[in-house]
């Protein structure tokens, strides 16, 4: 009777943490608040070019067509690393995009979960951009 009532109790614990997790939706809508926070002002509402977008050189490509120009399959890793910028990626080119990792850094409080909390909003980022793809 008591393992019978701690097996329920660990799974009605188990469903409660479940629970707790973001659903896709809702992690691509996170993503989309940091995307409006630090890209829309060069990449656009709609990931097509913002408003200093023809002051900048190169322009911002269409994030868009992200995956169009990979071949047909998202390159998550890759965008990633565009993201994080602290890694030199040598297919982005010259590195005119703000390194947001950095920035992440700086605006987060420096403790044991600082890296865990960058790599979590650059994900919701990727997320995000996978999410508008073809549109």
């Amino acid at each position: 009777m008591r393992t019978g009532t701690l097996l329920a109790a660990a799974a009605l614990l188990a469903l409660g943490c479940a629970s707790q997790r973001p659903t896709h939706a809702q992690r691509i809508a996170q993503g989309h608040e940091l995307y409006l926070t630090y890209c829309v002002s060069c990449h656009g509402a709609d990931g097509n070019g913002g408003p200093i977008a023809p002051y900048l050189s190169p322009p911002p490509r269409d994030l868009r067509e992200i995956t169009l120009r990979a071949g047909g399959m998202f390159p998550r890793a890759m965008v990633e690393g565009w993201i994080d910028g602290r890694e030199a990626v040598a297919a982005h080119g010259p590195r005119e995009m703000p390194v947001w990792g950095y920035s992440f850094r700086e605006e987060l409080p420096l403790d044991e979960n600082t890296e865990t909390d960058i790599h979590e909003r650059v994900a919701l980022l990727v997320e995000y951009l996978e999410s508008i793809q073809g549109r």
